[in-house]
């Protein structure tokens, strides 16, 4: 009787147990939103690590169709005037340094809230993803069909004399309380693009050349100008003559 009230006992406790062990191996195989994590095929098995799984973020600047530059820090900003069309660039690379096949998976979120010294255009993304640049939120999913890297341009107009920094950062992983996933390395979920706006140099309007009336350059019109100063020479010689007799 004592060794089965035990055997009752042990399968009321087992019963208890199943559910959460399986709630466990099941979220271990999925990602909250905004998470995000190195997928790896093992056999039958697919597992999250968070050993050495890791994304990077690069912001980049170009002024009026020119090259891109990192432009990391106020010493480095890039040379604008208002009214000049100035493009940031996002580009999120896969970082890992897991060995064997892997993947990363689930949805992540950039933030990149434009700053006061430039006026939103237009943006594009390179996998259709979205930008609302109302909130700054750049939203993606990742999964193994993922082609790096990842961008998204946004077009603006420089609008304000200043140095103006723009910082684009990954949302974070949030998880309410539990995390599968946690980044490799932090020092690259970051940058800043900056620019150094100047007043749009004055342009002075192109002067209207005086052109003199043409006198003409014909026998008639010789003579005839030549006979008024031989007249008016010899005006001014009698009155002078004229002057001296009295």
């Amino acid at each position: 009787m004592r060794s089965f009230k035990l055997l009752v006992a042990g399968a009321f406790v087992l019963a208890l147990l199943t559910p959460a062990f399986v709630v466990g191996t099941v979220r271990a195989q999925q990602l909250d939103l905004m998470e995000w994590g190195c997928y790896i095929e093992d056999g039958e098995f697919s597992f999250v690590t968070t050993e050495g799984c890791d994304l990077a973020l690069q912001k980049e600047v170009s002024v009026n169709g020119g090259a891109f530059f990192d432009a990391d820090t106020s010493a480095e900003a890039v040379s604008a005037t208002v009214g000049d069309s100035v493009v940031y660039r996002i580009s999120i690379t896969d970082t890992s340094t897991i060995d064997g096949d892997y993947y990363v998976g689930g949805a992540v979120q950039v933030y990149d809230v434009l700053p006061a010294g430039v006026t939103y255009g237009s943006y594009l993304t390179s996998d259709g993803s979205t930008y609302d640049q109302s909130t700054g939120t750049w939203q993606f999913t990742l999964n193994s069909g993922t082609i790096y890297p990842l961008t998204l341009t946004i077009n603006t107009v420089a609008n304000t004399i200043d140095l103006v920094e723009n910082f684009a950062f990954f949302a974070g992983n949030y998880c309410d309380g539990w995390c599968e996933y946690s980044d490799d390395n932090f020092d690259n979920n970051a940058d800043s693009a900056w620019i150094n706006v100047s007043a749009a140099p004055v342009v002075l309007g192109e002067s209207t050349p005086v052109v003199l009336a043409a006198t003409g350059s014909g026998a008639v019109e010789s003579l005839v100008a030549g006979g008024l100063i031989l007249a008016t020479l010899g005006t001014l010689g009698y009155n002078r003559f004229a002057r001296r007799q009295s």
